[in-house]
């Protein structure tokens, strides 16, 4: 006979199979560590165990003044009070470390929020690669040298996850960041400390980077592009687009109205003269484009960004142009620092581990 009970003790049977069910397709699907979203991993790190006073110790340490084969003791004060500190805090360092080996790192940035879309997370990977450089430096002095090569290697590997959100600024930190591992490879190197397993992952996370664009200024090229030119004309529309932008521009950053000479071109625009505008400054980045692999192209450059302050390529540019001419000097600069950092990595010869005596 059918009863309440047994009505009652079926459902919850099936409620709690339906509940497995869906905790072991959980599980299937939950993406393994090397998969997983590495911005997560370090958002954990940056706004939770990323302290002033922990990052404030690490940044007044003076590297001139730290001498390789002198003990911690031995030290500058600010070293030995950064080493206390982070010491401490090694947790914090793993985390770091491990966020770098996940392949994807993406923070979602609003991108439709186009010149206006903030990135905190910049500064953040910044004091956290200043920090793992600190680290390498700590466990050198106290002798494990391959630890320290796993957090130069770590630092490569973070300036990789920098430059995928392709806009010029990230591109530009994410050079800075390999700029710290380049320091640290070469005092490895100079210490005669560095395994070679230690050189090899130094090296594997160096060339993870690319040879031809290693820090992706041309990919930032095209995110420019879009925070501007696409995100203008897909945003503003009407007889009074012009002015409607130049509304909302004044308006997000706090500026005196009319205190562009150009914005009061701009607002007389409507949807069609604001798109020809645009039209314009697409021309500027197409020119960009073809000039960037020239020999020549810095100095090419800056003549093109000369004609910008002439007008040449309308309105817009004056205002949402890139000066592109002393980053495409950083970019061949970078790449050829980098280049010499890994050559230096082959070149090198590691220490003769002892054999074993029997």
């Amino acid at each position: 006979m059918l009863t309440t009970r047994n009505i009652k003790c079926g459902i919850a049977g099936l409620v709690l199979s339906t509940f497995a069910a869906t905790a072991v397709f959980g599980q299937l699907n939950h993406p393994q560590p090397a998969d997983r979203n590495a911005a997560i991993a370090y958002s954990a790190v940056f706004y939770t165990a990323l302290t002033k006073d922990l990052t404030s110790k690490v940044d007044a340490v003076e590297y001139k003044d730290v001498v390789l084969g002198q003990p911690l003791d031995k030290q500058p004060e600010a070293f030995r009070a950064a080493a206390e500190e982070v010491g401490s805090w090694t947790s914090g360092v793993n985390q770091l470390m491990r966020a770098t080996r996940m392949a994807r790192c993406d923070f979602e940035l609003p991108y439709e929020n186009g010149i206006n879309v903030l990135m905190p997370h910049l500064s953040m990977f910044r004091k956290s690669a200043r920090l793992l450089r600190f680290d390498a430096r700590r466990v050198l002095i106290e002798g494990k040298a391959d630890e320290a090569a796993e957090r130069v290697a770590a630092i490569y590997r973070m300036a990789g996850h920098v430059k995928s959100d392709e806009i010029l600024i990230g591109t530009l930190v994410s050079v800075a960041i390999a700029g710290l591992g380049n320091s640290e490879s070469e005092v490895l190197i100079k210490s005669g400390k560095l395994s070679a397993s230690g050189r090899e992952s130094i090296l594997q996370a160096a060339e993870s980077l690319g040879a031809a664009d290693p820090y992706g200024f041309k990919g930032a090229l095209r995110g420019e592009r879009r925070i501007t030119v696409g995100w203008v004309r897909a945003k503003y529309k009407g007889p009074e687009a012009g002015k409607h932008f130049v509304d909302d521009v004044e308006k997000d950053w706090g500026m005196i109205p009319g205190s562009k000479p150009e914005f009061k071109v701009i607002a007389q625009m409507d949807e069609r003269a604001l798109n020809q505008s645009l039209d314009q400054l697409d021309g500027y980045h197409d020119l960009i484009e073809s000039m960037w692999d020239l020999p020549d192209a810095p100095a090419r450059l800056e003549v093109l960004g000369s004609r910008i302050e002439k007008g040449d390529f309308g309105a817009c540019s004056t205002f949402m142009a890139p000066a592109i001419s002393r980053a495409c000097a950083a970019s061949k600069k970078a790449a050829a620092e980098l280049d010499q950092a890994t050559k230096a990595l082959k070149q090198y010869v590691p220490p003769v581990a002892p054999a074993n005596r029997k």
